[in-house]
């Protein structure tokens, strides 16, 4: 399954984008990004399913929340960056 990362440089950061995705709905679990997610100094990233990446786009946008990133990592491990 392909997961969209959406990074974070705080966990209070990404522990709001999680509750307010999870308030609608949105299955988004905290993770610690590895070395190449990391690269720009994000500590925390949240992980949704790409199926919800629209829906996800759509709620961050309305309470003002949105990541420094969004990552796709696909099921090879291959990671891309999203323009949003």
């Amino acid at each position: 399954m392909n997961e969209i990362y959406l990074t974070s440089h705080s966990i209070t950061y990404a522990q709001k984008m999680q509750k307010v995705l999870q308030l609608n709905g949105i299955n988004a679990r905290i993770i610690r990004p590895d070395l190449r997610l990391s690269e720009s100094g994000c500590a925390y990233a949240v992980s949704v399913s790409e199926k919800m990446s629209a829906e996800t786009i759509e709620v961050l946008k309305n309470y003002r929340l949105m990541p420094v990133k969004f990552i796709l990592r696909e099921n090879g491990g291959v990671l891309r960056e999203l323009r949003v």
